[in-house]
């Protein structure tokens, strides 16, 4: 068997793309807008994909990577994660939530424990010697609750009775 000079070029090529042009893509993601919007229905990934005769999420996206079709792919890929930050102002934005972090968002806290000259001693903290022996219980008891550190609503002053 004898394969043509075309057939090895396309063998090194791989398969053509699905959407020949960045102006198809425009198109076609457009009118699934268009659609979602006028059955009131909400922008999804792969509902973009299907809609683009793509067979999946990956698909998609990498379309993003193809540098003719990078402005448009990403271009649509936003506006479904657009359509997901608008969902996390409704009731219940879990299914948001779930995939915001399936498009790279992270949902995490940082917290910055050094103060300005770069120690880990808070800003303006003072130390305090307090000679207590001459106090009354009374006087200790106060003492403790203004100090009281109260974690989860749990006292954790020193029992003074």
């Amino acid at each position: 068997m004898t394969v043509s000079r075309e057939q090895l070029e396309q063998k090194r090529r791989g398969r053509p793309r699905r959407i020949k042009s960045p102006a198809e893509f425009e198109i076609l993601a457009a009118q699934y807008f268009d659609k979602c919007d006028k059955e009131k229905k909400p922008y999804l990934i792969t509902g973009l994909a299907l809609a683009l005769g793509l067979c999946s999420r990956a698909e998609l996206f990498d379309y993003g990577s193809y540098d003719e079709f990078e402005f448009v792919a990403r271009q649509a890929i936003a506006r479904v994660e657009m359509s997901y930050e608008q969902r996390l102002q409704e009731g219940k934005p879990v299914g948001a939530i779930f995939a915001l972090k399936n498009m790279g968002w992270r949902d995490e806290r940082h917290v910055d424990n050094t103060s300005s000259d770069g120690s880990m001693t808070a800003a303006g903290a003072v130390n305090v010697a307090l000679d207590t022996s001459k106090l009354s219980t009374d006087q200790l008891a106060a003492l403790w609750g203004a100090m009281a550190v109260t974690v989860k609503g749990v006292n954790n002053a020193p029992d003074v009775s």
